[in-house]
C-alpha cells in the first residue's frame, strides 16, 4: 500500500464537524448559483455546437444519486440486474427514433412543455385528462424527490456524523438553496419552452461534475484501495455468498425482473416529467436528438463500468450489506481517505441537486397549470379584473406566482417522504416504484400517437385504472413494510382471499415485486383504454385534435374564414405554453371564441350569398348592410388580442405569434374592403384622367421594391390619351396588375413591361412579364371570385380587377405561356 501513501490524508478533519461539510456545501450550491447567473446572462456565448452540448450534458439528469449511490447497493443485493435501469434508456434511443420525432413535432408545433400538456392537446384539450396526468406524475414524483433528499442526508450523515438534527438542519438549508435556484432560474418565466439557459448551464456542469467524480473516484477505490479489479475479482470468487453480484441469479425470476426494469427505465426515460422537459421542451433541433443518443449511451456506459468492483469492495471490507446505498462514501472513509469520500458526497449531491432543481420545476408546472388553476380560473373570473375584451389580466400573476410557490412545496413534500417513510426503504426500491408509477402515463401517450381511435375517455379511465393497480401491488406492500398499515392484507389478500393479495396479484404467476406491479397495472391499463374508446364517441373538438395531431386537413369553411380559424389556433398555441391546453382552450373561447365565431359565420353567410347571387344590386345591399356588424367582432377580437399580449409578455415567440394574429385581422380587414369594392364595382365616379399619369402613379408604388428585387419596369405611353373614368378605381386597376406581375417574376431576372397606345376610339394597355406564367387548368379559374393560389390571398384581385374594367364599359384578357410569362390586355373606351 505504499503507492497510495501519497494520496492517503491520515487527518479525518471532516468526521464530527458537519458545520465545516455544510461550509463546503453552501460554497458548492454558490457556485451553481453563479454558474445558472452566467448562463442567464451570457445567451450570445451559446453558438449552435455549445447548445448541443449543453443540450446532451443536462438529458444526463436521468442519472441521479440512485445512478450514484443506489446502483452500488441495487449491485450488492441484485448482481448485473441494476444495469437495466440503463439499458432500458440506449433500447428507447436506439430502436425508437420515429417516436422521439413524433413527440418532438407535436411538442414544437403545439408548444406543450409537459407530459400533461401532450396528452391533454392529443386528446381535444381534456382537463379531465391532463390533472388526472399531473396528480400521477406528482405522487410518483414525490418518492423520487425523496430519494434524492434521503441519499443527501444519508452521505451528510455518513460522512461529518453528529447528532440526526444537525444533518436534517443542513439538508433542509441544501434543500432551500436548491427552491432558491429552482425559482429563479426555472420559474422565472411562464414559458417553459424557452431556452433556460441559467438552469441548464448548472444542470449540465452537474452532469459534468458528477460523472468525472464519479469516475475518479470509483478508480480510486478499485485501484488504490482495492488493488485492482482482477485482485477484487478474485478475492470475491473466493467467496461462495458473493458471486449473485457477478450474475443474474440473485432472485427466483431474475430474466423477468430484468425485462420488467428495461421496459420501466425505457418508459421513464422518456415520460418522468424532468426527461420530458431536457429531451423535448428544451430541444432546439431534431438533429441534437442523434449527437444526444451516442453521447448517452457513452456516459450511461461510463458511470457504470465501475460499479460492480465498487460493490464488491464494499461487501469485502465486511460492511453492512443493508448500507449497501452507502459503500461508495463509507470504503474510502473506512479506509482512511476523507478527501475522496468529500468528492464522492460532492457528486453525489450534484446527482442529487440536478434532479431536485428539473423534476420540482417541471412538476411545478403540471400542478399549476392542470390542479391548482382550474379550481382558481373559476374565482378570477368571477372576482377578478375584466378587460374590455372580457379577459382577465389577474392571470399571469396568478399562475406565475403559483409556479414559483409550489416549486418549495414539491421538495418539502420530497422531504417529508424521506424523513418519514423513506427511511424503510433502499434507493433502489423508492426508485423503481416511482418508475411503474410513471409507467401509467405510457398507454395513453403511446396509443395516442399511434392509435387513431383513442380517445379522452379511454386515457382517463386507463391511466386510474392502471394507478390504482400500482398502488395496491406496489405502494401498499412498501406502507406495509414501513408499518403504516397491517401485512394482513398484503401477506393473505382483502377478505383472506389469497389470489387477491398485492405481493402475488391474481395468482397467474409468481414474480418479484416490480414485475407483479409493473405487468398488470400496465395490462390493466391498456385494457380499459381500448374498451372504453371502442364503447365512448370522441368529442368534435377531440376529433379536430386527432385530424390535427396526424397531420390531416380540418376544414375551416370558406377562404374567408379560415383565417379567422388560424388565429384561434395561434392564440391557444401560445397560451398553451403558459397554461396548458385544457385551460388555453378556455380562456380563448372565453376571450375570442364568441366574436370569431360570430364573424366566421357572418363571413360564410356572406360569401356563399356572394358567389350565387347574381344580381349585382342584391350584393351591394347585403355588402352594406353588414359592413358593421362585420367589424364589430373584429374590434373585439383585437382587445382580446391586447390582453394576451399581456398575459404572455415574457414570451418572444408568443409576441411573435400575437403579431401574426393581428397581422392575419389585418388580412380580414382587408378582405372585407376587397369584397365591398367587388360588390360596389359599378358605382364610379368619372372625371378626366390623364393615362399616362396614372398608369406612373402605379409604377411608382413597386419602384422600390422591384429595385430591391433588381427587376425591370419600363412603361411606355403616350401623354395624350385622356380616359373617361374614375381616377381611384383605375388606379386599384393597374395596382392589382402590376402587383401580379411582379410577384411572378424572378429576382435579378425580372422584366415587366407596359405598353399603352390608342386604337380608334378605345385605349390598349398591356402588361407584360417574363415570369412563370399560368398553367391551362388555372388559367380558366382567375377570374372566379375566391379562387387564389396564394397562401393568405383572398382571391379577390383579378375579380375586382374585371369587375372595375367591366364597369367601365371595357374589356380584359389575359394570355400566358407556363414557363415564359403572361400578357393582361386591359381595352378601355375613351369616353
Amino acid at each position: 500500500m505504499s503507492r497510495t501513501n501519497i494520496a492517503k490524508i491520515k487527518i479525518d478533519f471532516m468526521t464530527g464537524y458537519p458545520v465545516l461539510l455544510l461550509a463546503i456545501l453552501v460554497l458548492y450550491l454558490s457556485l451553481l448559483f453563479l454558474l445558472a447567473y452566467w448562463g442567464e446572462k451570457n445567451s450570445k456565448w451559446f453558438n449552435e455546437n455549445r447548445t448541443r452540448l449543453l443540450y446532451v450534458l443536462s438529458v444526463q439528469v436521468y442519472c441521479t444519486s440512485w445512478t450514484f449511490y443506489g446502483s452500488i447497493g441495487f449491485a450488492s443485493h441484485f448482481g448485473l440486474e441494476y444495469l437495466a435501469v440503463y439499458t432500458g434508456p440506449v433500447i428507447v434511443l436506439f430502436l425508437s427514433d420515429s417516436l422521439l420525432k413524433k413527440i418532438l413535432k407535436h411538442v414544437k408545433r403545439e408548444g406543450v412543455s409537459t407530459v400533461s400538456d401532450f396528452l391533454s392537446s392529443r386528446y381535444g384539450g381534456s382537463r379531465r385528462v391532463a390533472t388526472t396526468t399531473s396528480i400521477v406524475l406528482l405522487i410518483a414524483m414525490v418518492p423520487y424527490i425523496g430519494l434524492q433528499v434521503k441519499a443527501l442526508s444519508n452521505s451528510f450523515s455518513v460522512l461529518a456524523g453528529g447528532s440526526e438534527k444537525a444533518y436534517i438542519e443542513a439538508t433542509v438549508i441544501a434543500l432551500a438553496f436548491l427552491a432558491l435556484i429552482a425559482i429563479l432560474y426555472g420559474g422565472r418565466y411562464l414559458d417553459f419552452t424557452r431556452p433556460q439557459l441559467g438552469l441548464l448551464s448548472t444542470v449540465a456542469f452537474q452532469s459534468f461534475d458528477k460523472i468525472v467524480l464519479f469516475l475518479f473516484a470509483s478508480i480510486f477505490v478499485v485501484f488504490a484501495i482495492g488493488g485492482g479489479p482482477q485482485e477484487i475479482f478474485k478475492r470475491a470468487l473466493l467467496e461462495p455468498q458473493l458471486r449473485p453480484i457477478l450474475s443474474f441469479g440473485s432472485t427466483d425470476h431474475p430474466h423477468l425482473m430484468w425485462v420488467s426494469i428495461n421496459i420501466a427505465s425505457a418508459i421513464a426515460f422518456i415520460f418522468l416529467p424532468r426527461q420530458f422537459h431536457t429531451i423535448f421542451v428544451q430541444n432546439r433541433s431534431e438533429t441534437d436528438l442523434h449527437t444526444l443518443r451516442w453521447f448517452s449511451m457513452l456516459y450511461l456506459l461510463l458511470i457504470n463500468l465501475f460499479v460492480i468492483p465498487v460493490a464488491l469492495a464494499g461487501e469485502l471490507m465486511h460492511l453492512p450489506v443493508e448500507k449497501a446505498d452507502e459503500f461508495f462514501l463509507s470504503v474510502p472513509l473506512k479506509s482512511g481517505f476523507p478527501i475522496v469520500a468529500l468528492l464522492v458526497f460532492i457528486g453525489g449531491f450534484s446527482a442529487a441537486a440536478a434532479m431536485i432543481l428539473v423534476e420540482s420545476i417541471a412538476v411545478s408546472k403540471m400542478l399549476v397549470t392542470d390542479v391548482v388553476l382550474p379550481v382558481v380560473l373559476p374565482i378570477i373570473r368571477k372576482h377578478g379584473r375584466k378587460s374590455a375584451a372580457g379577459l382577465h389580466p389577474d392571470l399571469y400573476r396568478v399562475v406565475l406566482y403559483s409556479t414559483r410557490l409550489s416549486i418549495p412545496f414539491i421538495i418539502l413534500m420530497g422531504f417529508l417522504y424521506a424523513y418519514y417513510i423513506g427511511k424503510y426503504f433502499m434507493l433502489v426500491e423508492i426508485g423503481l416504484a416511482s418508475f411503474v408509477g410513471v409507467a401509467q402515463i405510457a398507454p395513453a401517450f403511446l396509443m395516442g400517437i399511434f392509435f387513431k381511435d383513442g380517445n379522452k375517455s379511454g386515457a382517463f379511465w386507463g391511466i386510474v385504472t392502471g394507478t390504482l393497480i400500482w398502488i395496491y401491488t406496489m405502494i401498499l406492500p412498501s406502507m406495509a413494510k414501513a408499518g403504516i398499515i397491517s401485512d394482513t392484507l398484503v401477506n393473505y389478500g382483502p377478505f383472506g382471499i389469497h389470489i387477491l393479495s398485492p405481493v402475488n396479484f391474481l395468482g397467474v404467476f409468481e414474480a418479484d415485486p416490480i414485475t407483479n406491479a409493473l405487468f398488470w397495472s400496465l395490462f390493466f391499463n391498456f385494457l380499459t383504454y381500448l374498451i372504453v374508446s371502442s364503447l365512448r364517441s370522441p368529442s368534435s373538438a377531440e376529433n379536430d385534435s386527432v385530424r390535427k395531431f396526424f397531420g390531416e386537413e380540418t376544414q375551416t369553411g370558406s377562404t374567408l374564414t379560415s383565417e379567422i380559424a388560424r388565429i384561434q389556433s395561434d392564440i391557444e398555441r401560445l397560451l398553451t405554453i403558459s397554461v396548458g391546453p385544457s385551460i388555453a382552450r378556455s380562456i380563448v373561447e372565453e376571450g375570442f371564441t364568441r366574436d370569431s365565431t360570430r364573424l366566421s359565420k357572418m363571413l360564410d353567410d356572406f360569401t356563399a350569398t356572394l358567389e350565387k347571387e347574381k344580381r349585382l344590386a342584391s350584393i351591394g345591399e347585403l355588402s352594406a348592410s353588414i359592413a358593421h356588424d362585420l367589424r364589430s367582432p373584429i374590434a373585439a377580437i383585437r382587445l382580446s388580442l391586447g390582453d394576451l399580449e399581456d398575459l404572455s409578455k415574457d414570451s418572444t415567440e408568443s409576441q411573435k405569434t400575437i403579431q401574426n394574429a393581428k397581422a392575419a385581422i389585418g388580412r380580414i380587414e382587408r378582405l372585407i374592403n376587397d369584397i365591398l369594392w367587388y360588390s360596389r364595382a359599378d358605382l364610379l365616379k368619372k372625371s378626366k384622367v390623364n393615362l399616362a399619369r396614372s398608369l406612373s402613379d402605379a409604377v411608382n408604388l413597386f419602384t422600390d421594391e422591384a429595385k430591391r428585387r433588381n427587376v425591370k419596369i419600363e412603361l411606355n405611353c403616350d401623354d395624350s390619351i385622356i380616359l373617361d373614368a374614375d381616377s381611384t378605381r383605375l388606379n386599384e386597376i393597374f395596382t392589382n396588375v402590376l402587383l401580379n406581375a411582379l410577384e411572378a417574376v424572378k429576382d435579378n431576372d425580372g422584366r415587366i413591361s407596359i405598353i399603352a397606345k390608342q386604337v380608334n376610339d378605345k385605349s390598349l394597355i398591356e402588361f407584360t412579364d417574363n415570369g412563370k406564367g399560368i398553367s391551362n387548368e388555372i388559367m380558366s379559374k382567375i377570374f372566379v371570385p375566391f379562387f387564389t393560389t396564394k397562401q393568405g390571398g383572398t382571391g379577390l384581385g383579378l375579380p375586382i380587377v374585371k369587375r372595375l374594367v367591366n364597369a367601365h364599359g371595357g374589356e380584359i384578357s389575359v394570355q400566358s405561356i407556363e414557363g415564359k410569362g403572361t400578357t393582361v390586355t386591359i381595352v378601355l373606351p375613351l369616353q
